[in-house]
């Protein structure tokens, strides 16, 4: 893994080849696929698993795994699944509005190409239906269904941690 690695050549012997600047370069890491392929705008301690092709077998080399130019706290590559592991800090410092973010992996200095992911922005609600609804008693939950319709909620159920009306915690997401 890495740029202009010196080549060499040992025979039966025991003898080695001398060196006369015959060097190689390898293929730069190619990211494959990033899961999940989006982040949730305020989340900490996000973990992104990126799965790379020709990122090398040497376990010890030097990797770097970055969202937006923001490295990654922690970095791991399992070697078996060429897939490297990125912690993102707890200061998720992406802001809140919905964007794309560049996805880079560099293994032994040689840099990926990028890959876009998704910051999904703060939620909106934009619709209720029906807007009348009764409720179970005085400041209680709704006692009917309700549809909340709006952007940003996220891709898949276990998104939305909570609905909450008027400040009352709907028993059902």
């Amino acid at each position: 893994i890495g740029v202009n690695v010196p080549v060499t050549v040992q025979t039966r012997g025991g003898l080695q080849s001398m060196s006369i600047g015959a060097k190689v370069s390898y293929a730069p890491p190619e990211i494959d696929f990033v899961e999940p392929d989006y982040l949730i705008a305020g989340s900490t301690e996000q973990v992104l698993v990126i799965t790379v092709m020709d990122a090398g077998q040497d376990p010890n080399a030097p990797i770097e795994a970055s969202v937006d130019n923001v490295a990654c706290m922690t970095v791991f590559l399992d070697v078996h699944a060429s897939a490297i592991e990125c912690l993102l800090a707890d200061t998720f410092p992406f802001g809140v509005v919905s964007k794309t973010l560049v996805v880079a992996v560099s293994v032994a200095g040689q840099r990926s190409q990028p890959m876009n992911i998704e910051l999904i922005g703060q939620p909106s609600v934009l619709l209720v239906n029906p807007s009348t609804a009764p409720t179970q008693g005085m400041g209680s939950a709704l006692a009917a269904p309700v549809i909340v319709v709006g952007t940003n909620f996220g891709r898949q159920a276990s998104d939305v941690v909570s609905v909450t009306v008027g400040g009352v915690p709907s028993p059902r997401v």
